[in-house]
């Protein structure tokens, strides 16, 4: 009897830490505001089981990219969205995998990778759309036309087919939409700096410095030193 109750206590503490939104706790852990939700048809069908089946879903797809599955990552991201919109990691990852990993699958097929990066851009649309002006996705989006972009000419021309200016352009807009140089961690500040510094943006990349000395002393030398080759290269910089 003792045995019965200490196996059924432990698959209660299981389940109850199965239920756990997973990446809505790493996303507490960042600081990052989230919007009032209401849940999805699916998840309301689902009803409290939604969190377990997540969970499960999640140890799912980390098992499926660590064995390069990255096909089968996409279809488990897509039910965990779509079971919790609203926690927007799940829309990051499901982007990242399409817009990198199967990207870079597809070889030099020119076709199939620009579908797998429209793809991974569309899914951040629609995490926009259930979380309007989150600061995650508007930074990853942000950073996928950043690293895609000058991939290669077929990705510079799609990307400018899209959005209609220079992906650079966008991505800076992107960068001061979130908020992002406020509110990130030191690496993502980072980038937002080197994204708007790149699109030429050198008002709002040498404010962006003036900030980041501040919010991280220990290293202000470097954004400093950064600040310092800003104006200089505003100084010289010819529209």
């Amino acid at each position: 009897m003792v045995s019965l109750r200490r196996r059924a206590l432990s698959l209660g503490l299981i389940v109850c830490f199965l239920a756990l939104p997973i990446p809505q706790l790493i996303s507490h852990n960042l600081g990052l505001a989230r919007p009032a939700s209401v849940d999805s048809p699916l998840a309301n069908l689902m009803g409290p089981f939604k969190g377990m089946v997540a969970g499960l879903k999640w140890i799912d797809v980390y098992r499926s990219q660590r064995s390069y599955q990255y096909e089968e990552v996409d279809r488990l991201t897509r039910e965990i969205c779509h079971l919790q919109p609203y926690i927007v990691e799940g829309w990051d990852y499901l982007s990242w995998n399409l817009a990198f990993n199967l990207y870079v699958e597809a070889g030099e097929d020119w076709p199939s990778r620009l579908q797998w990066l429209k793809k991974g851009l569309d899914q951040l649309d629609l995490g926009l759309e259930y979380n309007p002006s989150d600061p995650l996705l508007l930074f990853s989006k942000a950073t996928t036309l950043y690293l895609r972009g000058p991939h290669s000419e077929h990705t510079e021309r799609f990307l400018l087919e899209r959005f209609g200016r220079h992906h650079l352009l966008e991505a800076a807009d992107l960068i001061l939409q979130s908020g992002i140089i406020e509110s990130g961690d030191f690496n993502q500040a980072s980038m937002g700096v080197a994204i708007l510094r790149d699109a030429q943006r050198f008002d709002e990349a040498i404010e962006a410095c003036r900030a980041l000395i501040k919010r991280f002393p220990g290293s202000a030398h470097k954004f400093s030193e950064l600040l310092t080759i800003l104006e200089i290269e505003k100084q010289s910089y010819v529209p």
